[in-house]
């Protein structure tokens, strides 16, 4: 289902499928509108440097809606990073885990998006608040390697766990582990550096901070109270307040775009089975569409697929069969056919082999 909740003539929180966002924010920015777009930003990076070319020609406001920045407790940890009180941060481990069909009670999991690769869903996009407020933490990622499956019974197309490995520029590790079917809701971040140990959970809302220097734990009760509400609450004074008094969001498209590259690359590192920088993966340039790319001049669009060819010899005189030689498992042939099936722009892969 698609909703778009008007507040004024000049603000808009389009509430909708993941693979819309993109489509919807840009149409609104076209008419004027600011903009509360629901995370993550889009499904893929299509039309996304155009929307942020519209939204920064226009200077509208569009703030992504990743609610955990507004979060008390993990506003205060990134105080607390920030002042040192860790030392040099080293590694970093976070979590979420929740039955889908405990997420939505009143619906069935089987019909929303988070259920459909076509509507933008599965683990890892579903959850990328694990990958912004990290971002938030410590900064741009370079890498990011990925496992992802589908492991329970839940009916779905798309994967139901992950686990990520990022590595920051600032020489920060973190891994992050994702799942659709914990049976207890848990929302939970642990950093480590030279001087100390950070513990933060969502459910119970807790702080515990241990000092190398003291040998000792302390531990911070946040107001029990305060859930999700108080963060979208805290949130939407935000987006008013931007409006109003000409402020950057805390989440802008740009960054919202970033977060998306890091989630897209980890679902790339898990599909061809490699780590993969963040700064290699582009969009398609914002002033052609995808398809438009493909266009040379003189061609017509009919004629515009790319094919790649692989050539695969059997008769090697060096080293016969070679195109079937085990490469950790798989044979060399499998393992160029899953490379090339990473390429965004190739249309169809035709395998030329000898008899």
């Amino acid at each position: 289902t698609t909703e778009i909740y008007t507040l004024s003539l000049h603000d808009a929180l389009p509430i909708s499928p993941t693979s819309m966002h993109t489509l919807q924010c840009l149409q609104a920015v076209r008419a004027g509108c600011h903009v509360l777009l629901e995370k993550p930003l889009s499904h893929n990076l299509d039309n996304v440097n155009l929307l942020i070319d519209e939204v920064r020609s226009r200077k509208q406001v569009v703030l992504v809606s990743c609610n955990f920045r507004f979060d008390p407790a993990l506003s205060q940890m990134k105080q607390w990073l920030q002042s040192g009180l860790l030392g040099r941060v080293l590694t970093c481990s976070a979590s979420y885990g929740q039955d889908l069909r405990q997420s939505r009670p009143e619906r069935d999991y089987r019909t929303v998006y988070a259920s459909s690769k076509a509507l933008g869903g599965g683990i890892v996009l579903d959850s990328v608040h694990e990958i912004d407020y990290l971002s938030w933490f410590f900064g741009s990622v370079e890498s990011v390697s990925a496992m992802t499956s589908k492991l329970s019974d839940l009916e779905m197309d798309t994967e139901d766990s992950a686990n990520l490995l990022l590595r920051f520029d600032s020489g920060v590790r973190a891994s992050i582990q994702l799942d659709y079917f914990r049976p207890e809701y848990n929302r939970s971040c642990e950093v480590i550096g030279t001087e100390g140990i950070l513990q933060w959970s969502y459910s119970p809302r807790v702080l515990r901070y241990f000092s190398r220097r003291s040998g000792l734990w302390s531990t911070r009760a946040m107001d029990q109270n305060v859930n999700s509400d108080f963060m979208y609450e805290q949130q939407l004074r935000h987006f008013f307040d931007c409006i109003v008094w000409d402020l950057e969001p805390v989440q802008d498209v740009a960054d919202a775009a970033e977060t998306l590259k890091i989630a897209l690359c980890a679902l790339r590192s898990a599909e061809c089975g490699r780590e993969n920088r963040v700064s290699r993966l582009e969009s398609v340039p914002p002033t052609v569409t995808r398809t438009e790319v493909r266009f040379e001049a003189g061609q017509q669009p009919n004629a515009a697929r790319i094919v790649a060819i692989i050539q695969a010899r059997m008769n090697s005189a060096r080293l016969p069969g070679k195109v079937l030689a085990d490469i950790c498992g798989k044979a060399m042939l499998t393992r160029v056919i899953e490379r090339v099936r990473a390429a965004r722009s190739v249309d169809e892969i035709i395998v030329a082999t000898s008899s």
